[in-house]
């Protein structure tokens, strides 16, 4: 999934993340997080971020560089 999300295939990567709603790992879900802030969609990877923790899963250093990441190359850095 990291790869096809860092490639562009968002679309793609969205559905089958949707699909596997119960067995999500907080490396799945940082995968989506950086892909959505490699294509400096930083909004969409804060509501993300957001869903992770409403759903009670611990974010990572990892998922915190991808969500700083997506801020500032979405300009959300304030």
């Amino acid at each position: 999934m990291d790869m096809y999300a860092k490639c562009g295939k968002l679309t793609e990567v969205v559905a089958i993340f949707k699909k596997i709603e119960g067995k999500r790992s907080a490396s799945l879900w940082t995968a989506m997080i950086t892909g959505f802030a490699v294509h400096s969609q930083g909004r969409q990877a804060v509501d993300l971020f957001e869903d992770m923790e409403e759903k009670g899963i611990m974010p990572n250093e990892i998922t915190f560089t991808g969500v700083l990441a997506a801020c500032s190359y979405s300009g959300l850095v304030e």
